[in-house]
């Protein structure tokens, strides 16, 4: 299961957090943890291009891929349970869909902006709890 998405602009501000448990962190508890994430991703991923790298502490995977023309950095947390293809599908999914929706977003207004946003965070519900939903109705129908 995915529990958080970030997605960062090339100065590492976050432009769209999805957190699917809901917690409600302060704006400045998001910039220090997304601080110590991509500095910490950073030391992992020193030289990373278009791939995806992971890496597993405790029982969490954590993602990070990033557009080499935008510089947008992808940040996905999952559980270690998570199969490696359907999360690179669901990352690959967001990026596209991200990179598709703000290209030429110099020209958008704010308002257009903050639309754009709220469609890509659509996008990153729809995936992430439809592929909770096909899981958990594969186990129930394999109890069946």
């Amino acid at each position: 299961m995915i529990d958080s998405i970030y997605i960062l602009d090339n100065e590492d501000t976050p432009l769209i957090i999805y957190d699917s448990n809901g917690s409600k962190k302060s704006e400045s508890e998001y910039q220090m943890l997304v601080a110590k994430l991509t500095e910490s991703l950073r030391l992992f991923a020193s030289d990373l291009k278009d791939h995806l790298c992971h890496f597993e502490i405790g029982n969490k995977k954590y993602h990070y891929t990033m557009d080499n023309i935008s510089g947008v950095k992808f940040i996905v947390i999952s559980d270690k349970e998570m199969r490696e293809k359907e999360l690179l599908d669901i990352m690959q999914e967001i990026k596209n869909h991200y990179i598709n929706t703000f290209i030429g977003s110099s020209l958008l207004t704010e308002r257009e902006i903050a639309d754009a946003k709220d469609r890509v965070k659509k996008k990153i519900e729809d995936l992430t709890e439809g592929k909770r939903f096909n899981s958990t109705q594969f186990l129930l129908d394999l109890n069946q």
